[in-house]
């Protein structure tokens, strides 16, 4: 059987294993995300901000999460979800190493806003796991993939415990070094499924 009849094959079947992946990936930005709001009552202390602040602060990355996901959903109906949901957890990281040594307001509000990136890999996922699925069984494989809200319950929890126990920095920096791991095993084995006919062109897609 040629690659290509195994990887038909498996459309029309589902992929369990690019299911996880997508998951996994899932799970771990929303984490990133979660991270801000989860730490934002120590923030809020040790930079001394006021309630309309914190409000600020909190609605950037859903601002950018929110609209991001319309750009992102365009870019992997294009080229795939595999190298975009490698580029938005890429790109999470950053900001979310940088809330680790923020000083600043003008440095929270940065940082902050590009921790919405994770936020926006929401329609990244979809477009992704749905190649993958034949229609009967798509909703099934989104509200697996759905399930990986659970990370961002998982940062509200955890993050403020890591960072009483290990630091302040430690509530982003552990979900940064495990946002870095899936990356890596996401680049290994993530496939893209195949196509139904040719790529859409830009203006096809606006």
């Amino acid at each position: 059987m040629t690659a290509q009849a195994t990887a038909n094959d498996g459309q029309a079947r589902g992929n369990l294993g690019q299911l996880i992946l997508a998951t996994g990936a899932f799970a771990v930005c929303f984490a990133i995300f979660g991270s801000v709001s989860a730490m934002m009552p120590t923030i809020k202390t040790d930079l001394n901000l006021t309630p309309v602040q914190v409000s600020v602060a909190l609605a950037l990355p859903v601002l950018l999460g929110s609209l991001g996901r319309i750009p992102l959903g365009m870019l992997t109906d294009r080229y795939g979800g595999r190298v975009v949901f490698s580029a938005v957890m890429a790109g999470s990281i950053i900001p979310s190493l940088g809330m680790g040594w923020i000083d600043t307001y003008n440095q929270l509000l940065i940082a902050a806003f590009g921790c919405g990136l994770a936020l926006a890999s929401f329609s990244v996922g979809v477009g992704f796991v749905s190649g993958w699925y034949p229609p009967q069984r798509q909703g099934f494989a989104l509200g697996v993939y759905g399930a990986g809200n659970a990370g961002q319950s998982l940062a509200a929890f955890g993050a403020p415990v890591l960072a009483a126990n290990l630091g302040y920095q430690w509530g982003f920096w552990v979900f940064s070094a495990l946002t870095v791991v899936w990356l890596i095993c996401f680049m290994l084995f993530a496939r893209n499924a195949p196509r139904q006919g040719p790529a859409k062109s830009l203006s096809q897609i606006l």
